[in-house]
């Protein structure tokens, strides 16, 4: 979420996937998140980013799994964040 802080499109989409979606676990487990050091962070913080495009890939494949509900709330975030 501190990444996405002033983007009000992206901070709904982030928090639809929390709230209502796999969760950032489920989409780091099926590569649809990346984490990485902050390198403007003195305090070794990490920053993720959510590869919206590659959801229905990951869906088709096999790699992400998830109950209905999770992957609508997913599907809509990431028309949020498309758009933005």
């Amino acid at each position: 979420m501190r990444t996405a802080y002033g983007d009000a499109d992206l901070e709904t989409a982030l928090q639809l996937v929390f709230d209502q979606g796999p969760g950032p676990f489920v989409l780091l487990a099926a590569g649809l998140l990346t984490v990485q050091p902050d390198v403007d962070d003195l305090g070794g913080g990490l920053w993720a980013e959510v590869e919206w495009a590659d959801i229905d890939d990951a869906v088709i494949t096999g790699a992400l799994r998830a109950e209905p509900g999770q992957l609508a709330a997913l599907r809509k975030a990431a028309r949020i964040a498309a758009d933005r």
